[in-house]
């Protein structure tokens, strides 16, 4: 239609309700010879509850696991409690064969992936939380493998979001022990060092050490998520075995016994055996 200035209009109207639209977004091309604009619309069920355009779902990330743990996935959302979220794992990279059966796993090409429904809990301030628990010992999961993870509003699918998490193989169960140190004051020992042994947060370990004067102590210590690995670490006060010239160090799983790391220092804390 003729319009102002050389600036023309046109218009097009559709009634909903004679096609299938359902409660999602849209896109419609205006073409003409080869001008061509695009625009975007969104059709909303009036059933829904009334959600502002800033509605999100955000997904926290996953931090380092094995293969075996159980993850919790978790996250913040706007969207009222009580509704619901469908969330779906698939692996990254899909490596198709053809002929092999489909199964229910986190296989992209023939399964279904892992899907779940979950419902929105009450927060605090207008952010509500959600969370899922998988067990990575199902579901066929692979070790040192990438993973997709979305999550979708389940009555509106264009509020969601995606995220990536990898699952690693277990390496060879082991403790590691860093040379011992002085405190700065020179009135304690401090040791520490790395725990690999697969039960993860779940571990206890036996640390007990003598010394040549026949003073000896034990003691049972938990270990400590830091990044990406499982630590440990204790400080004693040499005055629990003093006098000394040399003492040793053993530290061990008190659920695998046979995981651990034996050694005898000398005063200056170098190592007798290397």
């Amino acid at each position: 239609m003729p319009g102002d200035c050389g600036a023309n209009t046109w218009s097009f109207t559709i009634n909903t309700s004679e096609y299938d639209f359902w409660n999602d977004s849209y896109s419609v091309y205006a073409i003409s010879g080869k001008t061509i604009g695009e625009g975007f619309f969104m059709i909303r069920d009036p059933s829904l509850p009334q959600l502002n355009e800033e509605s999100f779902i955000r997904i926290n990330a996953v931090p380092h696991h094995y293969i075996g743990d159980t993850i919790i996935f978790q996250g913040t959302t706007n969207i009222p409690a009580r509704e619901e979220i469908t969330l779906r794992i698939f692996e990254a990279y899909s490596h198709c064969s053809k002929g092999l059966p489909r199964n229910d796993s986190v296989d992209g090409c023939h399964g279904d992936g892992i899907p779940a429904t979950v419902i929105v809990a009450a927060g605090d301030w207008g952010t509500n939380t959600w969370s899922w628990k998988v067990n990575t010992s199902q579901h066929g999961f692979g070790p040192d493998s990438l993973y997709f993870i979305s999550a979708r509003y389940v009555r509106n699918a264009t509020i969601g979001n995606e995220s990536y998490f990898e699952l690693h193989g277990i390496p060879q169960p082991n403790i590691t022990f860093t040379l011992p140190e002085n405190d700065p004051h020179e009135y304690a020992l401090r040791f520490s060092g790395q725990v690999n042994t697969g039960n993860g947060p779940d571990e206890k370990l036996l640390l007990q050490i003598t010394s040549d004067s026949g003073a000896r102590v034990s003691y049972t210590i938990p270990v400590f998520l830091n990044g990406t690995g499982y630590y440990w670490n204790y400080t004693l006060k040499k005055s629990t075995i003093t006098p000394y010239n040399f003492y040793t160090v053993n530290i061990s799983s008190l659920t695998n016994p046979e995981i651990g790391y034996r050694n005898t220092f000398r005063s200056d804390n170098t190592p007798e055996f290397s």
